[in-house]
């Protein structure tokens, strides 16, 4: 997520130096970086800083959550860095496009029509490059792909503050280390509502973005066509 957010906020705030940062070889790096740096956030457990055991409060095998140090380790580079990187991101996106004279005309021009129009009638090249500089050949399916680019932003977004709800109750549980303090109820719910938070993200993608509503719908017409087919 953290990448994604840092990937979204280049794109709009350094335009110029995208390609340059995100080539094939230096992506495959960041990718492969990713996993390593997850790997070294467990590694303590396996050199003896905690390890990884079955938890009397959660009820399934997990991090050395009972041993508070790691676990204050864990959520300060686990899970608040990345989301601070994801805030600090979103914020210089939104700091940039609440200047941009493309973003205005487009919701201006939402507000004139009282319909979600065209982004592309309220996109000019001026305008565009503004927010973030087009080719010198821009067309005009290159300023709507500039436009799902916003869009796409704004969901993410939503996710990360989703996210941010759905994981604190959890963060703050273990921070807090009460262990046996609170019922194990309390444990299993925050618990079931961090990784609910899964379940949560295909309804704001359906909900904000209109092609995935329609691929949404397509699959299910096609599982009940298939259903009734196989029907005797």
């Amino acid at each position: 997520m953290a990448l994604i957010a840092l990937n979204r906020c280049i794109l709009i705030c350094h335009h110029r130096y995208y390609d340059k940062i995100y080539s094939k070889v230096n992506t495959f790096f960041m990718c492969c970086a990713a996993w390593v740096i997850i790997y070294l956030v467990q590694l303590p457990n396996h050199v003896g800083w905690g390890d990884l055991r079955f938890s009397r409060q959660f009820f399934l095998c997990t991090f050395a959550n009972h041993v508070h140090t790691y676990a204050i380790f864990y959520v300060v580079v686990g899970v608040l860095t990345p989301l601070g990187v994801c805030f600090v991101c979103y914020l210089c996106i939104y700091r940039r496009a609440s200047v941009s004279n493309l973003v205005r005309s487009r919701i201006l021009q939402r507000q004139l029509q009282g319909t979600a129009t065209s982004p592309i009638q309220a996109i000019t090249v001026e305008d565009s490059d503004t927010l973030c500089p087009a080719p010198p050949h821009s067309n005009e399916s290159q300023c709507k792909k500039f436009y799902d680019d916003l869009v796409m932003i704004q969901v993410l977004f939503r996710v990360l503050i989703i996210y941010t709800i759905m994981w604190s109750p959890l963060v703050i549980l273990i921070l807090l280390h009460l262990e046996d303090q609170i019922s194990p109820v309390w444990y299993v719910l925050v618990l079931l509502t961090a990784h609910g938070n899964s379940a949560i993200n295909y309804l704001v993608y359906a909900l904000s973005i209109e092609h995935f509503r329609r691929a949404y719908i397509r699959l299910l017409c096609a599982a009940c066509i298939w259903k009734k087919r196989r029907s005797p």
